[in-house]
């Protein structure tokens, strides 16, 4: 939040990668719906897949700002 440019420019990309990243997380969960997984199975897959695509747009995002802004 050091310009309003960086706040405008962080907003858009993360927007981006959210949806990007909710897209992926989506494809990824269909087969799970046919599988025959153990239930604590399943849902330590799903805790494990929905925590990294939640942090994986933060660090986009952080990434897109160091290289735009070179700080």
């Amino acid at each position: 939040m050091k310009s309003q440019e960086r706040w405008d420019f962080a907003q858009v990309l993360g927007g981006r990668e959210l949806i990007r990243s909710g897209a992926i997380l989506f494809i990824l969960g269909l087969p799970g719906h046919w599988l025959p997984l153990p239930i604590t199975m399943a849902v330590w897959i799903a805790l494990i897949l929905v925590i990294a695509f939640l942090c994986l747009p933060v660090l986009r995002v952080e990434a897109g700002l160091k290289r735009k802004f070179k700080d």
